[in-house]
């Protein structure tokens, strides 16, 4: 009864819904899920695998699922990532010293 139970399928959608709220890219969190980009022209041009980013992502993701089972915050997810490498990401501006 998967009212009850949490399916595999189920997993990936929580993965991706709560990683996309805690601010992981949409392209990180697609690529852990095993999903290819469906544009011809982006996937022709971008083959970038994000490995180390979604090792970090994986680690955010067995803190946040063990702070969930202990009632305890959420870990951030801009602690797993150097300041700049999320920032460029995510879209942020990264301060002038930083990116020299």
């Amino acid at each position: 009864d998967t009212r009850q139970e949490h399916t595999g399928h189920g997993w990936r959608g929580s993965f991706s819904t709560i990683a996309r709220e805690a601010g992981a890219p949409r392209s990180w969190a697609e690529a852990q899920l095993g999903h290819v980009v469906e544009d011809e022209t982006e996937a022709a041009y971008n083959a970038a695998e994000y490995l180390s980013q979604r090792k970090a992502l994986m680690r955010w993701w067995a803190n946040w699922l063990d702070a969930a089972r202990l009632k305890q915050p959420a870990p951030l997810l801009s602690d797993y990532f150097g300041s700049r490498e999320y920032a460029l990401a995510t879209g942020n501006v990264v301060p002038l010293a930083e990116a020299i």
